[in-house]
């Protein structure tokens, strides 16, 4: 019996001797979070200072980033680690970034997975460096889909990969084929996510490019007729909204901005009301709607008829297009792609 007492004693003692280091390792991090989540990010509101915001926000990850890469590097497989480097992660996008930064981030970012056994670190991973991979070759769209189509493949079921195919159909390079590719991706993969939404919209409106934009109306403003020949030789942008539409009213001020921006180059906007009919005030709200937001174009009020805009195919608002010189449709998704278009095409006018 002694002899079995010593034994289970002497298996205590293992038991407790191996466990310490553990104890100790678990403090050590559990310091490392507490450090990294007591530095607090700025929370953005309707009244925020978008600079004042942006500079807090980059000096709470000046300070985060050292206690950031600390975790990732001593406690890879830790559970907290995966929420901690993905917010990390994200924060490093910038509006304009280099290549030679986003090789940097991408190979940090493959590092990390690679020394991982954490299956939610290893998603993002793969997620954030599909991502700044597209972004770096966004204007090399075959790529951008290869890249978005090998994540999909990967995670199936994750929602954001529907990001990488819209770099593809966002880009402002694509061809016909490459939108179309792009479109019917995200359709299919990612059918209930806001990206699919809107693909759901413009895969028909794809049929539009390359045909000729005709139109004939009075302006609901002035009664001035307008007519699509009255355009040849000039850049037309053509919005499709309605004064109920919320997003057609955030848009706005982007909208006269580009307006003003490129009307010596040659540019011209005109609107297409979908607003209600005429007896259901729907004249009314777009007259004063113009005049309060003092909008410069002339509008084609539509008063409920639909054939107009059935005969493009417009199934949700807003819906932008840009039409050549020449008449023909070029864009049907400026309304996320209007600058980056209207910047590659005002050189060639004339």
């Amino acid at each position: 019996m002694r002899v079995i007492l010593i034994g289970f004693a002497a298996l205590a003692l293992v038991g407790c001797q191996s466990e310490k280091p553990a104890e100790v390792k678990e403090d050590k991090a559990k310091a490392s979070f507490d450090a990294i989540a007591a530095i607090t990010l700025p929370v953005m509101s309707a009244s925020t200072d978008v600079k004042f915001y942006q500079a807090k926000y980059e000096q709470a990850w000046r300070e985060r980033t050292p206690l950031v890469h600390k975790v990732i590097k001593d406690y890879p497989d830790d559970p907290r680690t995966a929420k901690v480097a993905d917010e990390y992660w994200q924060s490093l996008m910038r509006a304009e970034m280099k290549n030679e930064d986003c090789d940097k981030i991408i190979a940090d970012i493959s590092e990390a997975r690679k020394n991982s056994t954490n299956a939610d670190l290893r998603q993002h991973a793969a997620f954030w460096s599909t991502f700044y991979s597209c972004y770096r070759d966004r204007e090399k769209i075959d790529k951008v889909l290869e890249f978005a189509e090998a994540f999909s493949n990967e995670y199936p079921n994750d929602p954001r990969g529907a990001t990488m195919f819209s770099f593809a159909s966002m880009s402002g390079k694509a061809t016909l084929a490459q939108m179309q590719a792009s479109f019917k991706a995200l359709v299919s993969k990612y059918p209930n996510t806001e990206d699919g939404g809107f693909a759901r919209a413009m895969l028909p409106l794809l049929d539009n490019v390359g045909k000729t934009f005709d139109f004939d109306f009075k302006d609901a403003v002035t009664g001035k007729r307008f007519r699509d020949e009255n355009y040849r030789g000039k850049i037309l942008v053509v919005d499709w909204w309605a004064t109920w539409c919320v997003p057609c009213i955030q848009s706005l001020p982007k909208m006269k901005e580009l307006s003003a921006k490129y009307k010596s180059k040659g540019v011209e906007f005109i609107g297409v009301s979908l607003d209600r009919p005429e007896a259901e005030g729907g004249l009314k709200s777009l007259l004063e709607f113009v005049k309060k937001n003092e909008m410069p174009w002339p509008q084609y009020y539509l008063n409920g008829d639909a054939t107009f805009q059935t005969l493009y195919k417009v199934a949700q608002i807003p819906t932008v297009f840009v039409v050549d010189k020449d008449g023909k449709i070029v864009s049907i998704d400026g309304y996320r792609t209007l600058e980056r278009t209207l910047e590659d095409m005002a050189g060639k006018v004339g």
